[in-house]
């Protein structure tokens, strides 16, 4: 059996409005060496028919059922079967262009570690945004600068721009984790280039990336788990050497800190979060803020400015607590 360039995943769960024009835009491609594994991961609606449906269209199409564990285990089940060179995802309700992955290659014979690409993001109100990068070639060396780059331009995280090298990750066993619900995919990322020695970014943008309402990152309200994720991906960035990325590992983990606080009250009482558990979201910014008292973050909204103000030179975990309660008109026990 030929093995194929390219192991398509995508993980489908709950998408039949969006799923045919994601799968359709695929079996489109000009580049045709690919095989596409559809992730069913226990959807209630006809997704999972839809699937299997592809199937019986075209052999390059495998489809399995599962059930629903998330995107991360949806993912890791496709990294299970997948016999590319290659690995790509793509996101069920998004879709890509005829050339997207010709695009990838180019016309050279190198074989990149890591091909970026850049990507096309629909809004909610309609318009549209080309997210560009400039163009980049490593061939053998560090990538940790790029690497820097990419996370300061917010480019870095998703792995739906991304090829990688399957035999890589296989070497390194490297999975998604599946207990985390956000930035599971920029952990992925870090994990994967901490491995590599050539990437390449290609000025292409044949990804259409849509921003909806009910996305899970806009959604997702747990302050402790948040600081978790935040803790594990700055754990993770340490592994990188380049010039200023201590400083913004400080200050990024300090922000996420402070929007864990604010979680906590912004958008009305959480569920299960008592005195202790307040407490301890607000004692975990104070320590790090006293760690890391020289960093200062100048908020754009004067109201973000007055609140981190008060958490800065507010030590006491109460007084704080009842601050917030009376700013935001939340009553907590």
């Amino acid at each position: 059996m030929k093995v194929p360039k390219i192991s398509i995943i995508v993980p489908v769960y709950n998408v039949e409005k969006y799923l045919s024009r994601c799968i359709d835009s695929i079996l489109a491609q000009t580049f045709t060496d690919f095989e596409l594994l559809l992730i069913d991961d226990g959807s209630k609606d006809k997704s999972g028919k839809i699937c299997d449906e592809y199937v019986k269209k075209d052999d390059r199409v495998r489809a399995f059922h599962k059930e629903n564990g998330g995107a991360s285990a949806a993912r890791n089940v496709g990294l299970d079967k997948a016999t590319g060179e290659y690995i790509s995802f793509i996101d069920s309700d998004d879709w890509i262009g005829p050339d997207y992955y010709k695009d990838y290659f180019g016309n050279e014979d190198f074989k990149y570690d890591i091909i970026f690409q850049n990507y096309i993001c629909h809004n909610q109100d309609g318009t549209t945004e080309l997210k560009e990068l400039k163009d980049c070639s490593i061939k053998n060396g560090s990538v940790d600068e790029v690497v820097f780059y990419l996370l300061k331009e917010f480019k870095f995280g998703w792995t739906w721009i991304k090829l990688f090298k399957h035999s890589i990750i296989s070497k390194y066993n490297i999975r998604f984790e599946e207990n985390i619900p956000l930035h599971e995919d920029e952990l992925f990322s870090l994990q994967y280039c901490r491995h590599i020695k050539s990437l390449c970014i290609r000025n292409k943008a044949n990804y259409h990336y849509y921003i909806y309402s009910s996305s899970l990152t806009r959604s997702f309200r747990d302050p402790i788990k948040y600081i978790q994720i935040s803790t594990l991906l700055k754990n993770e960035l340490l592994n990188f050497k380049a010039n200023g990325i201590i400083e913004y590992i400080e200050i990024r983990y300090l922000k996420n800190l402070f929007g864990a606080v604010l979680c906590m009250y912004m958008h009305g009482k959480l569920d299960d979060y008592d005195k202790s558990r307040r407490y301890f979201v607000i004692r975990t910014f104070l320590f790090y803020n006293l760690l890391y008292k020289e960093i200062r973050i100048n908020y754009k909204s004067f109201r973000a400015r007055c609140m981190y103000s008060l958490l800065w030179f507010t030590k006491s975990p109460k007084i704080i607590d009842l601050v917030m309660q009376k700013w935001f008109s939340v009553n907590y026990n």
